[in-house]
């Protein structure tokens, strides 16, 4: 996978047009590469990965349900017909950067990449969908240190 162009995961998304309505300042790539893990959730039936992560952004316009004062954002990536994946670590505390690249001309295969002090994740799959946007609360301090 070295020979890989290795960008962000917006951009190796099914529909990024989702993401980017809600981000209108998509210009800083690290912004959303810089994730704080939560969970890593591998399912036989699809087989489907799941990411569940912090970035440490808000939308510009926040829906009306989310709290006032919140100051992360929270995705579930889905990486649907997975081929291959190698996870090594983890922690309390997982900041890391995660990215994708497409493994073919076609774009009808992608590989993902988490990369962190605590956990190495690797994966290839065919799509990658985002299932839930979501508020999260926590301050920005805690949610991710990175070194």
């Amino acid at each position: 996978m070295t020979s890989l162009s290795w960008m962000n995961w917006v951009d190796v998304l099914a529909h990024p047009h989702a993401v980017r309505s809600l981000f209108t300042d998509m210009t800083s790539f690290e912004t959303f590469a810089r994730v704080d893990l939560h969970e890593i959730n591998i399912d036989r039936e699809g087989p489907v990965l799941r990411l569940r992560f912090d970035i440490p952004i808000v939308p510009s316009s926040p829906p009306k349900r989310w709290q006032k004062g919140v100051c992360v954002t929270q995705f579930v990536l889905a990486a649907w017909r997975v081929s291959s994946i190698d996870v090594q670590g983890f922690g309390w505390e997982v900041p890391g950067e995660l990215t994708g690249a497409w493994t073919s001309e076609t774009h009808q295969a992608l590989a993902l990449c988490f990369s962190g002090p605590a956990c190495q994740l690797r994966a290839t799959c065919e799509v990658l969908r985002v299932e839930r946007v979501s508020e999260h609360s926590k301050s920005i301090g805690s949610a991710i240190n990175f070194p």
